[in-house]
């Protein structure tokens, strides 16, 4: 054995001849990428939509108090910013605040039409999973051994794979919400 074999460890030994990245570690990599691409849990419009109005609101409501704070120390009546440099980024920040949260005010009809087209959508998608996926069609899935949460899981997953099927514009994510809230009210 050569001193430089006698420094090595056992297990550097074993991939001391191994490229450092080999072909099935890219692809593994390359999955989890693809992966962690595609999940995420899935918001709907409606309460994207609420949220987004609340944080207008709270921009705007911060953005006019710290407004006023800072121009009242500009023109003297309140002592408590030191110096131009302070008193202008804090104006520009709070303006910043006013007008993002107008921004977002403003965008409330693009919003509205999201959630509106998405309830739609989501009538739509339901009246075919009724009609599609009835309790003899879900019964004859999974195996006589599968577990209770094994056959909801084989039911599920089966249903949001044929909702991207019928409906490739779905997003599987949602597909996925879709086919748990259908399960859950059966």
């Amino acid at each position: 054995m050569t001193e430089k074999e006698n420094n090595i460890g056992e297990f550097d030994k074993i991939y001391v001849n191994e490229s450092p990245i080999g072909y099935n570690e890219s692809l593994e990599k390359a999955k989890n990428v693809e992966i962690a691409r595609n999940t995420y849990v899935y918001t709907n419009a409606e309460d994207s939509f609420q949220e987004n109005m609340s944080t207008a609101w709270s921009f705007l409501g911060i953005g006019i108090v710290g407004a006023i704070f800072t121009l009242l120390n500009l023109t003297g009546v309140l002592h408590i910013m030191q110096g131009f440099m302070q008193k202008g980024v804090s104006l520009a920040l709070f303006l910043g605040f006013i007008i993002y949260g107008i921004m977002v005010i403003r965008s409330k009809k693009d919003m509205l039409a999201k959630v509106e087209k998405e309830k739609a959508d989501r009538n739509k998608f339901k009246d075919w999973m009724k009609t599609k996926f009835t309790e003899e069609v879900l019964s004859n899935l999974g195996s006589v051994d599968s577990s209770p949460e094994e056959l909801e899981l084989i039911q599920i997953n089966y249903m949001s794979e044929e909702l991207i099927k019928h409906f490739p514009e779905i997003n599987p994510n949602f597909a996925d919400r879709l086919a748990e809230e259908f399960f859950d009210e059966k």
